[in-house]
Formats: C-alpha cells, structure tokens, sequence
C-alpha cells in the first residue's frame, strides 16, 4: 500500500522539526471509511509529553461551504472529549494515533469535503501542540445497484444497452418520476488532445428518453459511434452517463456524486 504526500501548513518554520508528520492508513480513503491518522509529535510542543493527547481537527468543504470543526473540537479537553483522545505507541511516546470514520466524526455527508485539517493537542493549548496539517480525502464513489450497463465489455462500435432498476432506488422522489433520461457524454482522444466531455453531452430529449420494460425497469440502448456526434479521428476510451427526470433536478448517482464511467474498448486494426 502507498503512502500519500500530506501538505503541511507550517505555524512558525524555523521552530519546527521535520520529525513531525501525519500519515494516514489506508492512503487512499473516502470519508464513508474508516481512516487511521498516525501523528509523529517529534520536534513539537508535545515532543517528550506525557499526558493526554487530542486530535483538533476540521472538514475542509467543498462548493464555498465554511470549514466545519468537529464536535470533538473543545479546549481544555476533558471526558466530554473522549472521542478525540489519541493512542500513544507503546515504543515510541511520540508516535500517537487515532481511528475515525470522517463523515461521521465531522456529521455530515461525504460530498461536502474533500480534505480535513488535523493536529494534535494536550488536553489544553498551553501542554503543546503540533502543526496542522491537511490530509487529502479522494471523492465518494457511487456503485450504483440500480444501474447495470450490457454488456460489461464492449466497443464503441457495439449496441450497448443501459438498466434502471427503479425498485432497488433509494430516493422516493426519483422513484416516482416515471420517465427517465440518459445524460451521456464520452471521453477519449483524437489523435492528439483528449476530447472535452463537455462537447459531447446529448441533449435531453426523445433520442435520450429510456423506454419501459415492465417491473419497474426502465432501458436504452445505443451504439456509442453513431450515437454522438463525433469528429474525423475521434476515438471514444470511456462513457460517461447517469440518469435523471427530464430537468435533471433528480439524478442517481445523486447529487454530489461523480457520473458514472465505463471503459470502452478500442478495436485492434
């Protein structure tokens, strides 16, 4: 497993040792999962401390919403903190770690942020307390269990066929629209620059219209290179979609989400 870089905001440089750091296990994470931050302390106010330790730390949010303190934010800390208490090792009294869920330490979705900003404290600021440091968070991924793409596998010159499941939808709303559209897009190259997505979404309309099948299922079906309008050389590597009602205020995935991608396998010569 890969360790990721972390981005660290120094308080004061010159009086920091480069023994501190924050690691996170697994590297790569959500915040729907459960991370492990280790914190090396070395170097800092809290080098060689031996009381409690506490993580301060805050989401990051997306879209121009304000950083969110966790709950757990309180100083001077106490039992009221219990949530945010680190675990110092047992070899090393300046390693400290500490096991969360983000979005459920934060309270609220995984959508909204896409870092947290995190360092360690005594249970008050004047016991010491490292620099801050700020911990990349990858996107939410959205497997969808009410779309199947046929087949799995396939070319841009293949008939390619999209379900919607409307019976395993979660949202009450979208289930109950009853007409349903493909926004669709591709990615890809032609020959020289990758090819915008922008350029190639479909209008909403009859052509992107999924038709009825009965028990709730809803289908359409394509073959991608006739089905975008595309240019001399253009060569279609992935498909982008997801669907909505026809003024795309509803959609799975969902809000917040990124559309859905599928592959698309280019033809030997």
């Amino acid at each position: 497993m890969k360790k990721i870089i972390l981005l660290f905001t120094f308080v004061a440089s010159a009086l920091i040792s480069f023994g501190q750091s924050a690691t996170a296990d697994p590297a790569g994470f959500t915040a729907d999962d459960e991370v492990t931050i280790t914190i090396n302390t070395t170097g800092t106010g809290l080098d060689g401390y031996t009381g409690d330790v506490y993580v301060w730390t805050w989401a990051i949010r997306t879209n121009g919403l304000p950083n969110l303190d966790a709950p757990t934010n309180s100083n001077p800390a106490g039992a009221g903190q219990a949530a945010a208490k680190m675990t110092r090792s047992e070899t090393n009294p300046n390693i400290y770690t500490i096991t969360f869920t983000p979005s459920e330490f934060y309270g609220v979705p995984a959508v909204q942020f896409d870092k947290i900003g995190i360092l360690a404290k005594g249970a008050d600021w004047s016991n010491g307390q490292t620099a801050d440091f700020v911990i990349e968070v990858e996107p939410p991924v959205f497997e969808s269990p009410v779309i199947r793409i046929f087949p799995t596998e396939f070319s841009a010159d293949d008939v390619v066929t999209i379900f919607y499941d409307t019976k395993l939808e979660e949202n009450a709303e979208m289930k109950a629209v009853g007409e349903y559209y493909l926004l669709t897009s591709i990615g890809g190259t032609n020959g020289e620059d990758d090819l915008d997505p922008n350029d190639y979404y479909k209008p909403i309309g009859e052509e992107t219209k999924l038709m009825a099948v009965g028990n709730g299922v809803f289908r359409i079906s394509f073959v991608p290179s006739r089905f975008f309008d595309l240019a001399e050389g253009d060569v279609i590597g992935q498909l982008l979609y997801l669907i909505q009602n026809q003024s795309g205020t509803l959609t799975n995935p969902p809000a917040g989400f990124e559309i859905l991608k599928k592959d698309v396998r280019v033809k030997a010569n």
